[in-house]
């Protein structure tokens, strides 16, 4: 697993498994590691965004607490506009 030193280069894609959106936090050749996003808290596994990433959303952001690793074919292609804000940084 391999994270982003620099926590600006995190980013949200799509997850074509959940077709949810999942933030980046880290790269290597073939695979990104990955967290959660939501709308909803649940067995503690998340914790609370101070800002919602997606600006058009006024609802409450969660980010998963654990890493996961997948294939980057199972992400879109194209980053999303959502940015974090940099409040979030030490949640990525």
């Amino acid at each position: 697993m391999k994270f982003y030193k620099n926590k600006a280069d995190c980013h949200v894609r799509r997850y074509k498994k959940s077709n949810h959106p999942t933030a980046i936090v880290g790269e290597s050749k073939n695979q990104f590691t990955y967290k959660k996003l939501s709308h909803e808290q649940y067995r503690n596994e998340l914790q609370k965004l101070n800002f919602n990433p997606n600006p058009r959303d006024i609802k409450n952001a969660y980010i998963g607490k654990k890493s996961r690793v997948d294939n980057k074919k199972f992400f879109d292609k194209k980053k999303s506009k959502w940015v974090f804000n940099k409040s979030d940084y030490d949640k990525l």
